[in-house]
């Protein structure tokens, strides 16, 4: 969880996390956890990493450069926050992972385990005794994929502009000649990678894979085929997620609601301001789930008025997106969520029924700490 929430503090890591959940549910089945353990360890991790997002430049960055500060500032408290709140979380899951490692029945997903365990292909990992050569390869290979993945999120060059190494590095591999023909020259660099080139790294590596582990093309083809129909159903659920933001938006609603914050904002306290802001920030956010886009849409109108209660920017920045982070854990607009509940098998009110009481006690935990920095 704290690898999980490293990289959602320092750059936004959200969808990419799909792609971890394959991996984590079998392992946590095979040592006596649950489906629920396993999606609480990657979403709650990455999550709270964005709650208090330090570097993160999908959301602190847009947010300060929305309304004209350095990403630095405020960095502090979001560290403390990143600390506290991933502690929390860690005894939070911990608890409920040693009360079912105890007594299996108390599992909210339990009645699921014998086809989980079915689904999973438990068996097989239970029945593994001694890893192959070619398995140890074909491991390298996947957790390299990994790997290369986190790299080529990392927005490098906004963390530092001075740090030209990889888009130096692409410019000069696709002017070599032949190897930029197939390249291409619109190649892109590390630290701007998204969507479109994760799907070819995970395509190019699961050949990788199959010739290491030297699989004939029908085995291939049919492992590559069975792989594919399970995220049938997760790419179904993500697009219908994301077009509950389209309606929302379209429809004038997110215009509505914020309208309605901004005329409620005026003229309070610092600490009541920040608050309210943060409250205010939780309906925006099950509206608006994307972090940039929040904070496009948000925070040149948030910023400006926190100074006429003397509230810095970058603390209304704090608020947005603590806000955006908690509710990000639960809200059925959030293609990450319902991507994650999809691929383990169980519905978003069994999530909610986990999350409940963690849900409270960081709500009151993060307003605590918002009051207490505006006063200080």
């Amino acid at each position: 969880m704290i690898l999980f929430a490293l990289g959602g503090s320092t750059y936004g890591m959200a969808e990419e996390t799909l792609a971890f959940y394959a991996l984590i549910i079998p392992v946590m089945i095979a040592v006596g956890f649950d489906t629920v353990v396993a999606v609480a360890i990657v979403l709650v991790g990455s999550q709270v990493g964005c709650l208090a997002s330090t570097v993160n430049p999908f959301a602190t960055g847009v947010a300060s450069q929305a309304v004209g500060i350095s990403m630095g500032q405020g960095m502090g408290l979001r560290f403390f926050m990143l600390v506290v709140l991933t502690g929390i979380s860690i005894l939070y899951v911990y608890r409920y992972a040693s009360k079912i490692e105890k007594d299996p029945t108390k599992s909210l997903v339990y009645k699921n385990r014998k086809a989980d365990i079915e689904h999973f292909d438990i068996a097989s990992i239970e029945k593994q005794e001694n890893i192959t050569q070619r398995q140890k390869w074909v491991n390298v290979v996947f957790f390299g994929s990994f790997l290369i993945m986190i790299m080529s999120l990392v927005p490098w060059d906004m963390l530092n502009e001075h740090f030209t190494f990889f888009n130096d590095f692409t410019t000069w591999l696709t002017s070599i000649p032949g190897l930029g023909v197939v390249l291409g020259k619109s190649m892109v660099p590390f630290g701007a990678w998204y969507f479109p080139e994760i799907t070819m790294l995970f395509i190019v590596m699961a050949v990788v894979v199959a010739f290491v582990y030297c699989m004939k093309e029908g085995e291939f083809i049919s492992a590559f085929l069975e792989g594919a129909s399970d995220m049938i159903g997760v790419a179904i659920v993500v697009a219908v997620a994301r077009g509950i933001q389209v309606v929302m938006n379209n429809g004038m609603i997110t215009d509505t609601i914020l309208h309605w914050g901004e005329q409620g904002l005026q003229g309070l306290s610092s600490s009541l301001f920040i608050i309210l802001t943060f409250i205010f920030y939780l309906p925006m956010s099950f509206l608006i789930p994307s972090t940039s886009g929040l904070a496009a849409a948000t925070m040149g109108i948030m910023g400006p008025m926190g100074e006429f209660a003397n509230v810095s920017k970058d603390l209304v920045i704090t608020a947005y997106q603590s806000a955006s982070g908690i509710l990000n854990l639960i809200t059925p607009t959030s293609a990450v969520v319902m991507g994650a509940l999809a691929i383990a098998r169980f519905n978003i009110g069994t999530w909610w029924k986990f999350m409940a009481k963690l849900i409270v006690i960081q709500l009151v935990v993060i307003m605590v700490i918002l009051g207490v920095a505006a006063v200080l």
